[in-house]
């Protein structure tokens, strides 16, 4: 409530009155400056790119109305509707939230959620990444979590290691991993799972399937395409990685953690973001990512900030 009233003051202001910290506040709540400074960007909170047709429609029929009739699809699916006039700002917000597609994402701020299609429409996901996606977000939003950061925040939930939403790239990245266990009293050694293993971290000894889990990525595809139910799952979970971005100096994300649960997923999520919070830095022009900032402190002692020394996962 603190933040909406913050920002339905600001937007009662004249334009040309505005400081730079409440545009920079405008641009965290999703409403973003465009060259032609009297009109502003409307970038929607769309968790895991999913809308009803619905909401879609009301969206199009906003962009007609409120902005250039145009509306843009985003890197981090989401929907963007250019053109506004600020003096319109405060009237669409009003019915982008009636709408459940309320404006949100930019700045020094968490960005919007991205994830692959995930369970059950894709037949390699190993979970339902848009649940995951709705339970993180909804977390954030209760935990009121990146509100004082100096930088931008982005999270990506990948269904298997194909790793569609790129979470690599990301300051957290979380991937769907079942670990399979062979069931030797069934497994006749037919060689299918040796076939279709894309690490080649199957082989056949004494007619049995064995798994070498130095090369296993936990993809879960033998699992899924034994044709006699004879490798099973062992363990399911998430993987998650730290530190990831893209932008001028791209650097991949390193695993933290294999076969985490949800609530440790959320633990870490709260871990990373304070820690960003408190030790980033910010000089103005140069804004430190969550990457750099593990560099400076270095990983292992980002680790035992988030969880512990004691801890040894």
């Amino acid at each position: 409530m603190e933040e909406a009233n913050s920002l339905s003051e600001i937007l009662s202001k004249d334009l040309n009155k505005l400081s730079k910290a409440e545009l920079t506040e405008m641009r965290r709540n999703g409403l973003i400056q465009q060259r032609d400074p009297k009109f502003f960007i409307c970038r929607l909170s769309i968790p895991a790119g999913v809308i009803t047709a619905e909401q879609l429609e009301i969206i199009c029929k906003l962009a007609n109305e409120y902005g250039n009739g145009q509306v843009h699809l985003s890197t981090r699916q989401g929907i963007q509707i250019p053109g506004v006039p600020y003096e319109r700002l405060s009237e669409i917000q009003e019915k982008l939230k009636e709408n459940g597609t309320p404006t949100w994402g930019c700045g020094p701020t968490i960005r919007n959620i991205i994830a692959c299609p995930g369970y059950p429409e894709c037949k390699y996901a190993n979970i339902s990444t848009r649940k995951l996606v709705y339970r993180i977000k909804d977390f954030i939003d209760k935990r009121k979590l990146g509100y004082n950061l100096k930088g931008k925040f982005k999270i990506a939930i990948a269904g298997c290691p194909n790793s569609c939403a790129n979470v690599y790239s990301n300051d957290i990245g979380i991937i769907g991993v079942v670990k399979p266990r062979v069931k030797e009293e069934i497994c006749n050694g037919c060689k299918v799972c040796v076939a279709i293993c894309k690490e080649k971290a199957i082989n056949i000894v004494d007619e049995k399937a064995v798994i070498d889990f130095e090369k296993c990525v936990c993809c879960g595809d033998c699992i899924r395409l034994c044709p006699f139910d004879a490798i099973e799952p062992e363990k399911e979970g998430l993987t998650i990685f730290l530190g990831g971005k893209q932008g001028r100096h791209p650097s991949l994300a390193k695993k933290v953690m294999e076969f985490a649960d949800e609530e440790m997923v959320l633990s870490i999520i709260e871990g990373a973001v304070k820690i960003f919070e408190k030790e980033g830095l910010a000089d103005g022009v140069r804004k430190e990512r969550f990457g750099a900032l593990i560099e400076r402190l270095g990983f292992d002692e980002i680790k035992s900030l988030i969880y512990g020394e004691e801890d040894d996962r």
